[in-house]
């Protein structure tokens, strides 16, 4: 059996109890049997508490929130005004080969136009 450090088991037990609640990602509060002796309870449940609150403010949606989903969208669909983008070039290059292939072959065909 491998021996884990105070640390491997910290990291074990802080983020297994992460569990999804409504939109929320919260870690449980409750404290592992697993780990008397190797970190105070207070410690633990201090540490979880403060990871789910900075995971509650980091998820609150507000007029930022919003303002920085507006501005990266605009942006992204700006972009496509600067630059050409690798579909439209290969759609090009497609339908110049169409027509390269179009005029230089099939316009021996008699009577025939494509």
């Amino acid at each position: 059996m491998r021996i884990q450090t105070p640390l491997q088991l910290q990291e074990k037990y802080l983020y297994r109890g992460i569990t999804p609640t409504e939109r929320n990602v919260n870690s449980k509060t409750t404290y592992p049997t697993q780990l008397e002796g190797v970190i105070a309870r207070e410690t633990f449940t201090d540490t979880v508490s403060k990871v789910n609150e900075l995971f509650d403010r980091a998820e609150e949606l507000g007029c930022p929130t919003y303002t920085e989903g507006c501005v990266s969208c605009m942006t992204g669909y700006l972009l496509y005004f600067c630059i050409e983008t690798k579909y439209s070039k290969e759609m090009k290059q497609i339908s110049f080969v169409l027509y390269n292939v179009r005029t230089t072959r099939y316009t021996t065909l008699e009577g025939c136009t494509l």
